[in-house]
Order: C-alpha cells, then sequence, then structure tokens
C-alpha cells in the first residue's frame, strides 16, 4: 500500500510531495521527512480478518471443505482446528496457513466435575448446620 501525497504549510507556504508507504515483502518502506522535526509515515497494516478456505480428508473417508478464521475453529471427528497464523511478510499474498489441532476427550469430564463441586458449595450453604458455640450455652 502506497499514498502520493502534497502538503502545503499555510503559513510559510511550503509545500512537499512524495510518496508514503508502510512496504511490503515487494516494496520498501518510504517516509516524507517535512522538517526537522516532522515526518510523514504509513504504519503497517492490520489485517481485519484471517482466514483459510481448506479441505479436510479424515482417516474415516469424509471430505470436508470449511472456512477456518481466527476464534472460529473448525470441528471435524473431535478434534477442532484452529487458524493460527500466516506468513506475516507476504500479508495478504501468503500462501502458508498455520494450523493448531486440538482434541480434548475429558472436556465434558471436566465440566461434570466443575458442576459438581459447584453444585456442593451450593449444598453446603443450604443445608448447613448450626453449630452450638460458647455463647449459646450461656444462655
Amino acid at each position: 500500500m502506497a499514498l502520493y501525497i502534497r502538503v502545503s504549510h499555510r503559513k510559510t507556504g511550503d509545500t512537499h510531495e512524495g510518496w508514503v508507504s508502510c512496504g511490503n515483502y515487494m516494496f520498501p518502506y518510504k517516509a516524507m521527512r517535512l522538517n526537522d522535526k516532522v515526518s510523514l509515515v504509513m504504519p503497517e497494516p492490520e489485517p481485519k480478518r484471517f482466514y483459510s478456505d481448506v479441505t479436510v480428508y479424515t482417516e474415516s473417508g469424509k471430505t470436508i471443505r470449511e472456512v477456518i478464521e481466527v476464534n472460529k475453529p473448525v470441528q471435524v471427528d473431535g478434534w477442532k482446528i484452529y487458524q493460527l497464523g500466516y506468513d506475516e511478510s507476504k500479508g495478504r499474498w501468503s500462501d502458508v496457513s498455520v494450523f493448531q489441532l486440538v482434541r480434548d476427550p475429558w472436556l465434558p469430564v471436566v465440566y461434570t466435575g466443575i458442576l459438581m463441586m459447584i453444585a456442593g458449595a451450593l449444598a453446603l450453604f443450604v443445608f448447613q448446620k448450626r453449630k452450638e458455640g460458647v455463647h449459646d450455652k450461656l444462655d
């Protein structure tokens, strides 16, 4: 991405013009110096969306075509496939995607354990017995 810019100072009438670019793997970074203290620069653009159009072939013979995005994994046969990264030096022209595959067969057991702990804590509050203390015996 690059911009051709013309800048004019209202008070002095000085005019500067030229190219400003954040650069990429094909073109170098380019800034425009206006004076000793001020320069115009273009920051690195941030991607709005990371995604990959993939075809998944499973051991069971399934062929699944999906779009995998960051924070939107695809679930296939108990696995979650996450978009983890890409070739950032090439940006939108990247032809490399990095994926993370996660399989957690114990997750239902973990959730069941958490629910049981919450139920136990609630039961302690609801069904607690009042113990006789020293002050109760004096009355």
